[in-house]
C-alpha cells in the first residue's frame, strides 16, 4: 500500500497510506483483480549512454508466463474459474 523510496533520495517523494476512505475513492473493493507490471528495459540518455537490462525483463516475463501456467492448470484456483466460464460463455 505504499511505494518504496527513489534509491536518490527523491525528497519530493511522499507516502501516503491506503485508508478506508481512499480505497472508496478508488474503488479499490474486494479481491484483486488485475497485476499490471511495467519495466524499463532500455533507456537512452541525451549524454548517449545507454541503460539496457534485457535479460531482467525476460526473466520476469518467463517467471509470470510459470505463474500463469501453474494457476491455469491447478483445477481448484480462481483464474481456472475464471478460464473455464469464459469457455462457457462463447
Amino acid at each position: 500500500s505504499q511505494l518504496a523510496p527513489s534509491p536518490v533520495g527523491d525528497e519530493s517523494m511522499r507516502f501516503i497510506p491506503l485508508t478506508d476512505e481512499l480505497r472508496e475513492k478508488l474503488e479499490l473493493r474486494g479481491g484483486m483483480k488485475t497485476v499490471v507490471f511495467y519495466m524499463v528495459e532500455r533507456v537512452e540518455f541525451t549524454d548517449g549512454s545507454t541503460f539496457i537490462d534485457e535479460p531482467a525483463a525476460k526473466a520476469l516475463k518467463s517467471y509470470l508466463d510459470d505463474i500463469s501456467d501453474k494457476l491455469y492448470r491447478s483445477t481448484d484456483s480462481p483464474a481456472e474459474k475464471l478460464h473455464s466460464n469464459k469457455k462457457h460463455r462463447r
